[in-house]
């Protein structure tokens, strides 16, 4: 299985952690499995709740389009780079994915 890395860092900007990233593999799958930090979420990952919002830093130009099911839970006039790590996966080519939230903090 091959691994991408998908860095996690505060809304400022710091580095948190890594979590390997494997390809069809969902952020919110990747951040759970590794147990570093936590993304809030109350459907685990199911795309119902809205709530493991992450704003994309880097790499948001390679991934797939929002989907209108997507679109809803975020809400007209959300920028673009703001997605739900549940739906976000790696496109082949992709070797650096870059996530923050306004809620991590360093462990």
């Amino acid at each position: 299985m091959a691994y991408t890395r998908c860095t996690l860092q505060t809304a400022a900007g710091e580095r948190i952690a890594d979590a390997p990233l494997a390809r069809g593999e969902t952020v919110y799958d990747a951040v759970t499995r590794r147990g570093t930090v936590a993304l809030r979420s109350t459907c685990r990952g199911s795309t119902i709740c809205g709530l493991c919002r992450v704003t994309v830093e880097e790499g948001a130009e390679a991934l797939a389009p929002v989907m209108a099911d997507e679109r809803q839970i975020l809400g007209a006039g959300t920028a673009e780079n703001v997605r739900l790590a549940c739906r976000i996966t790696l496109p082949a080519g992709l070797q650096r994915l870059v996530v923050s939230t306004p809620y991590w903090t360093k462990p």
